[in-house]
Protein backbone atom coordinates (compact mmCIF):
# COMPACT_ATOMS: atom_id res chain seq x y z
CA UNK A 1 0.00 0.00 0.00
CA UNK A 2 1.41 3.41 -0.92
CA UNK A 3 2.13 6.05 1.68
CA UNK A 4 -0.65 8.24 0.25
CA UNK A 5 -3.21 5.43 0.40
CA UNK A 6 -2.13 4.62 3.96
CA UNK A 7 -2.53 8.26 5.02
CA UNK A 8 -5.99 8.43 3.41
CA UNK A 9 -7.03 5.29 5.27
CA UNK A 10 -5.65 6.62 8.56
CA UNK A 11 -7.49 9.90 8.07
CA UNK A 12 -10.68 8.00 7.26
CA UNK A 13 -10.35 5.95 10.45
CA UNK A 14 -9.74 9.14 12.45
CA UNK A 15 -12.76 10.86 10.91
CA UNK A 16 -15.02 7.87 11.60
CA UNK A 17 -13.88 7.74 15.25
CA UNK A 18 -14.39 11.49 15.60
CA UNK A 19 -17.87 11.26 14.08
CA UNK A 20 -18.91 8.36 16.30
CA UNK A 21 -17.46 10.05 19.39
CA UNK A 22 -19.56 13.14 18.65
CA UNK A 23 -22.68 10.93 18.37
CA UNK A 24 -23.31 11.87 14.74
CA UNK A 25 -24.38 9.63 11.91
CA UNK A 26 -22.87 10.08 8.44
CA UNK A 27 -25.98 12.00 7.25
CA UNK A 28 -25.79 14.22 10.35
CA UNK A 29 -22.11 14.99 9.74
CA UNK A 30 -22.86 15.78 6.10
CA UNK A 31 -25.70 18.10 7.14
CA UNK A 32 -23.49 19.86 9.72
CA UNK A 33 -20.80 20.40 7.08
CA UNK A 34 -23.39 21.78 4.66
CA UNK A 35 -24.50 24.30 7.29
CA UNK A 36 -20.89 25.22 8.18
CA UNK A 37 -19.86 25.66 4.54
CA UNK A 38 -23.07 27.22 3.26
CA UNK A 39 -23.44 24.59 0.53
CA UNK A 40 -25.67 21.59 -0.03
CA UNK A 41 -23.12 19.49 -1.91
CA UNK A 42 -21.93 17.19 0.89
CA UNK A 43 -23.81 13.91 1.17
CA UNK A 44 -23.67 10.84 3.39
CA UNK A 45 -22.06 9.05 0.46
CA UNK A 46 -19.22 11.58 0.38
CA UNK A 47 -18.64 11.18 4.14
CA UNK A 48 -18.55 7.41 3.59
CA UNK A 49 -15.89 7.83 0.86
CA UNK A 50 -13.77 9.91 3.25
CA UNK A 51 -14.11 7.34 6.03
CA UNK A 52 -13.16 4.47 3.71
CA UNK A 53 -10.09 6.38 2.53
CA UNK A 54 -11.34 6.58 -1.04
CA UNK A 55 -11.04 10.37 -0.95
CA UNK A 56 -9.63 13.07 1.30
CA UNK A 57 -11.89 16.05 2.03
CA UNK A 58 -9.23 18.69 1.23
CA UNK A 59 -11.80 21.39 0.48
CA UNK A 60 -13.83 20.58 3.57
CA UNK A 61 -11.02 20.33 6.15
CA UNK A 62 -11.43 23.92 7.40
CA UNK A 63 -15.17 23.32 7.87
CA UNK A 64 -14.53 20.02 9.67
CA UNK A 65 -12.25 21.93 12.03
CA UNK A 66 -15.07 24.31 12.99
CA UNK A 67 -17.42 21.57 14.15
CA UNK A 68 -17.85 21.09 17.89
CA UNK A 69 -15.56 18.46 19.34
CA UNK A 70 -12.90 18.79 16.64
CA UNK A 71 -9.49 19.94 17.84
CA UNK A 72 -7.58 20.86 14.70
CA UNK A 73 -4.20 22.47 14.45
CA UNK A 74 -2.66 24.03 11.38
CA UNK A 75 -0.37 21.01 11.05
CA UNK A 76 -3.42 18.75 10.82
CA UNK A 77 -4.73 20.72 7.86
CA UNK A 78 -1.52 21.03 5.85
CA UNK A 79 -0.77 18.58 3.04
CA UNK A 80 2.04 16.08 3.56
CA UNK A 81 4.74 17.73 1.43
CA UNK A 82 8.30 18.89 1.98
CA UNK A 83 8.02 22.59 2.85
CA UNK A 84 11.61 23.14 1.69
CA UNK A 85 11.09 21.49 -1.68
CA UNK A 86 11.94 23.84 -4.57
CA UNK A 87 9.03 25.60 -6.22
CA UNK A 88 7.66 23.84 -9.28
CA UNK A 89 7.46 27.08 -11.26
CA UNK A 90 10.52 29.30 -11.64
CA UNK A 91 10.37 32.69 -9.95
CA UNK A 92 11.04 35.51 -12.35
CA UNK A 93 10.77 39.21 -12.79
CA UNK A 94 8.63 39.25 -15.93
CA UNK A 95 5.14 40.64 -15.89
CA UNK A 96 3.24 40.21 -19.11
CA UNK A 97 5.41 41.03 -22.10
CA UNK A 98 7.74 43.45 -20.30
CA UNK A 99 10.41 43.03 -17.70
CA UNK A 100 10.08 44.82 -14.38
CA UNK A 101 12.66 47.56 -14.00
CA UNK A 102 13.49 47.68 -17.72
Amino acid sequence: MSNTAERRREFGDYLARLRRHSGRSQPQLAAALCVASGTQSITRNEVSRWERGARVPDTWLPFLATLPGVAATLADLLPDVDALEPLAAPCGRRIGATTVGA
